[in-house]
């Protein structure tokens, strides 16, 4: 479970690389891309909380829709419930992880490819 843990902590840490990344490629259109930044960690200081305290319907929200709460979700779930399956926990950061950094590369690139200089 601990090896399962630190391979989740990887794939967790990848999801946020792949959010700061795609939102460092929007700094080359905007002048204050820090309201952006700022906007996400705001947003990821709702991940800091359990998902199971929320009424049913927002947790589905928080899976699907929050990435935050899968980076720290998932990895506390690994060490609090050794004994239960992990199996789709999982397939969910792997498949969450795995998309987000290969979109966010492709939109890096894509951000490069029309990057026009602000003093030319």
């Amino acid at each position: 479970m601990l090896l399962l843990y630190l391979v989740a902590v990887c794939f967790g840490v990848t999801l946020h690389y792949s959010i700061m990344l795609s939102l460092a490629a929007v700094s080359f259109w905007i002048v204050r891309a820090q309201g952006l930044v700022y906007g996400y960690f705001n947003f990821l200081h709702i991940a800091r909380y359990p998902d199971v305290i929320f009424s049913t319907s927002i947790p589905f929200h928080f899976w699907m829709d929050h990435p935050g709460c899968i980076v720290a979700n998932i990895p506390a779930r690994l060490l609090i419930k050794p004994l239960g399956q992990p199996g789709w926990l999982m397939f969910h950061l792997v498949f969450a992880g795995s998309i987000a950094f290969c979109f966010s590369r492709i939109f890096w690139r894509f951000a490069l490819r029309h990057y026009s200089s602000a003093s030319s």
